[in-house]
């Protein structure tokens, strides 16, 4: 079992993968099939369903869609059964089920390479947003920086593809999970040991062990921001939720004890659950001014200047703790010791206006 759902009827919905056919298990194609399961809200099976071919087909994702039914994504090696349009290798496998598990459609998503999906869900249009991995260079995808990028699909409420984006840089790079965002765009999680193309702020060597990689997108698809978050040593993200407060939090697996990772409990050689909490303000690398002062470089290293003097300079971490402080006048600070990540710095002009601006110390 892979994913799991609450439904509107308080029952639940389940999407896995079973090469069984007895037991619970009926109408398996071969070897594994998607095995979807829906339960009653004492856990009683209503009914199950085997979706696949003869091949290995694996179910990662299912959601319950507005009409009742279900989007269910995975992967697929089948090109019979209930599998159409296979590319080669394993392709992104998208079923739309009704209420009752009967499949509405399917389509098989890639190119030559490997496409693995691990992320569907509806969006407002009714329509869908689909994330995982691919290695193609063809077919359906276009645009792939090397190994393994992010492969984000856009499809329409009959999965006919909308637009794509591969996401990454030269090395490898895997999403796990996709949301809609409140302004209509688009916040994948997963993880990436890249640090070219479209990924900056790796904590570790490139190509070794990998980040959290958090990427916002707008509504068409297009990079907003993106953050690298994590230490030297293998940080996974699994799963990212927006909250309430227009911020994201994300859970996945983490054996660093350094750079943005603290309070480890063992060696390196085992993981710990890592949870981080990203507020809405700061997210963005687009500097926001209360002012036509320019503050530069940003993001920055060691030291940030400003063009012209300024006094009273003050700097917070997203929490509000002032984590560092000036009162002469100067036209320069030095930042060489603050820890990665986003901070909001304040001064004073010699006029006496304020300052307020977004800063990223890489």
């Amino acid at each position: 079992a892979e994913s799991v759902q609450q439904t509107a009827d308080e029952g639940y919905i389940i999407a896995g993968y079973s090469e069984s056919n007895d037991g619970d298990v009926s109408g398996n194609h071969g070897d594994y099939d998607f095995w979807v399961v829906k339960l009653d809200n004492n856990g009683n099976i209503q009914w199950q369903k085997s979706l696949g071919g003869s091949s290995v087909d694996f179910a990662k994702s299912i959601q319950q869609t507005a009409d009742g039914g279900y989007i269910v994504a995975g992967y697929s090696l089948s090109n019979d059964g209930d599998v159409t349009g296979h590319h080669n290798h394993y392709d992104y496998w998208i079923v739309k089920l009704d209420s009752s598990g009967n499949i509405q459609w399917q389509k098989s998503l890639g190119g030559n390479g490997e496409e693995i999906a691990t992320s569907a869900r509806q969006t407002t249009d009714g329509g869908y947003i689909v994330v995982g991995y691919s290695r193609s260079i063809d077919g359906d995808v276009t645009g792939n920086h090397g190994d393994s990028d992010y492969w984000a699909v856009k499809l329409d409420n009959v999965g006919n593809i909308q637009w794509q984006k591969s996401l990454g840089g030269s090395k490898a790079d895997f999403a796990s999970s996709v949301l809609q965002t409140s302004d209509g765009g688009y916040i994948i999680a997963g993880y990436s040991s890249s640090n070219d193309g479209d990924v900056t702020g790796l904590h570790g060597n490139p190509g070794d062990y990998p980040d959290y990689w958090i990427v916002k997108l707008n509504s068409n698809g297009n990079i907003q921001w993106q953050k690298s978050l994590g230490g030297i040593f293998g940080d996974i993200a699994n799963f990212i939720q927006q909250t309430t407060d227009g911020g994201y939090i994300v859970a996945g697996e983490s054996v660093s004890n350094e750079g943005d990772v603290s309070g480890h409990h063992g060696s390196t050689a085992f993981n710990d659950m890592w949870i981080v909490k990203l507020s809405a303000d700061g997210l963005a690398t687009n500097e926001v001014q209360s002012t036509k002062i320019n503050i530069y470089p940003n993001p920055v290293k060691e030291t940030l200047n400003f063009s012209e003097e300024v006094s009273k300079i003050k700097i917070t971490d997203l929490s509000g703790k002032m984590v560092k402080q000036a009162s002469a006048s100067a036209k320069s600070v030095n930042v060489s010791t603050l820890a990665k990540g986003v901070y909001i710095i304040s001064a004073t002009t010699k006029s006496g206006e304020s300052i307020n601006s977004k800063i990223v110390k890489e």
